[in-house]
């Protein structure tokens, strides 16, 4: 079982620090605050992979593991606890839209203050079912966190790419409360304690899969940056006194894309896809995007002849899917 957690823990590992690079070169583009937490979010995840990797290749392949090397590897992973303990938070109070209420505030204090406590405890004290309690406090508080943001994601009250957000919320929530479950029991003693590799090998699984979303992601994200389609000219936009983000915002909404779709293009969030989209109605005198389309077209704005034309008109065909 251990070899078996020791390359899950390496591939994961290995996925995860990709997927930070993908995030990294997305956040370079457009700095968005919850993007920042979530890359420290991802960094925490990979340094906690790579010592429990570290963890496993010692004991499985060293005769003599150096007395150093536990003291180490533990205080990595308690650093890169507190790491995730303040950035997990942080990222998803603001891809949420909460850092303002003062349920967001609760959630992103929370588990840093257990975590606080847990160091505490660790470091002074020598209370075994006091550090258990905290830790399964911790987990709890994390899933909890986790199941409010993906609630207002799932809600389309979120932030950013809601298809990556809102499976990372999903996963997170599974996990953190996989290991409240897999706390209560060793504690109760339903399962043995020798048991205790379930841990690292949910961290394991949780992060494999939420690579593939990183990844899968920023594949999207590759595909979606071809350019805007020119089918508006400039005159269209001098008329009606469309500024250049909504008027790029106007070429990508004639061209049929959804108002998630714009955004994730131009990397901006749906609120302010919507905003600029209504700034753009107004100006143009439009109650709808028919409306909006139609008159695109009827101004021969169209540069691209009639398969523009006919882009247009299935843009319009229907009520745009949010």
């Amino acid at each position: 079982m251990s070899i078996l957690i020791l390359w899950l823990d390496i591939l994961a590992f290995a996925f995860l620090t990709a997927g930070f690079g993908a995030e990294f070169l997305a956040w370079l583009k457009k700095r968005e605050s919850w993007r920042a937490y979530y890359l420290l979010t991802i960094l925490g995840y990979a340094v906690v992979l790579f010592a429990l990797s570290i963890a496993f290749f010692s004991n499985k392949y060293l005769s003599a593991i150096p007395a150093a090397l536990p003291v180490f590897l533990g205080w990595v992973h308690t650093i890169s606890s507190v790491l995730i303990s303040f950035a997990f938070p942080g990222c998803v109070v603001r891809v949420a839209g909460m850092e303002t209420g003062k349920i967001g505030k609760i959630m992103l204090w929370a588990p840093v203050s257990l975590t606080t406590v847990s160091v505490v405890i660790a470091a002074f004290l020598a209370s075994t079912a006091l550090a258990v309690t905290v830790n399964i406090s911790f987990n709890a508080v994390m899933a909890a966190v986790a199941i409010a943001g993906a609630l207002r994601v799932g809600g389309g009250k979120g932030r950013g790419d809601r298809r990556e957000s809102l499976p990372f919320l999903i996963l997170s929530a599974a996990a953190y409360s996989a290991f409240v479950a897999l706390s209560a029991l060793l504690v109760t003693g339903a399962i043995p304690r020798s048991d205790a590799l379930a841990s690292p090998f949910i961290t394991g699984i949780f992060s494999l899969a939420w690579s593939a979303v990183i990844l899968a992601s920023a594949v999207r994200r590759a595909l979606g940056n071809r350019a805007a389609p020119d089918g508006l000219g400039g005159a269209f936009f001098e008329r009606f006194g469309l500024s250049p983000r909504e008027a790029d915002v106007a070429r990508l909404l004639v061209a049929g894309r959804t108002n998630r779709e714009i955004g994730e293009a131009l990397y901006i969030s749906t609120r302010t896809v919507e905003s600029h989209v209504y700034n753009a109605y107004q100006k143009c005198g439009c109650r709808n995007k028919a409306e909006f389309v139609a008159r695109a077209v009827g101004f021969g704005a169209a540069d691209n002849g009639d398969g523009q034309v006919a882009g247009s008109r299935v843009a319009a065909s229907g009520l745009e899917p949010r």
